[in-house]
């Protein structure tokens, strides 16, 4: 449940965003230039308050893209003849400040990045609300949480992931396992181990 609630926190931030993005856009100034082109003029005072808060929201959006994988950097380009470094660009920033890179950030690039963003929350919280509806998973969860929970506690010690890892971390985990089945069979009771072993890492 706790991970449904999650992703279903970082779809609605993402919505939000996206909302904010587009108020955002059709509220800032613009200059008709000669060539036919639309320039914005910087920000009005509705912009403004619209800016400061997509830029709360971008810290959250950003960790939160990372921890589902969504792809939010696109690479900048120096035209050939000036020359110059490559520059990283985060689409999420690009929404207030398009000039990051050597050329100005497309808007549909931003847009299709954020929609994405949306949908693949939307996919995984599904998935989240499946998984947690399968009473089954419930016990595989437990056991996996207390299995794990002393490496857990390692690493809120400073010690890096890789422990988990090692040899010893393996022996530990059969240990576990054996005790957990012991005690499930003690009880009477008849466990597909497949699962288990998939989550804890084996």
């Amino acid at each position: 449940m706790y991970n449904y609630l999650k992703i279903r926190g970082y779809k609605q931030r993402f919505e939000r965003l996206s909302t904010l993005m587009h108020e955002y856009w059709d509220s800032l100034p613009r200059q008709q230039m000669a060539n036919g082109h639309i320039s914005d003029l910087g920000d009005s005072e509705k912009s403004a308050k619209l800016r400061k808060e997509i830029l709360h929201l971008i810290p959250y959006v950003t960790e939160e893209a990372d921890v589902l994988g969504i792809s939010h950097r696109v690479r900048s380009y120096p035209a050939p003849i000036v020359g110059g470094p490559v520059v990283s660009v985060d689409l999420f920033n690009a929404i207030v400040d398009p000039n990051q890179g050597h050329h100005r950030i497309n808007r549909r690039k931003i847009i299709d990045c954020v929609e994405k963003a949306i949908s693949t929350a939307r996919k995984r919280q599904k998935e989240a609300l499946f998984h947690w509806l399968c009473p089954w998973n419930w016990i595989i969860d437990g056991c996996a949480l207390v299995i794990r929970l002393p490496f857990l506690i390692l690493r809120r010690a400073g010690l890096p992931p890789k422990v988990e890892e090692n040899i010893i971390s393996q022996v530990i985990k059969i240990i576990s396992v054996i005790v957990i089945i012991a005690y499930v069979a003690y009880k009477g009771l008849k466990l597909d181990l497949g699962p288990l072993f998939k989550l804890i890492g084996f």
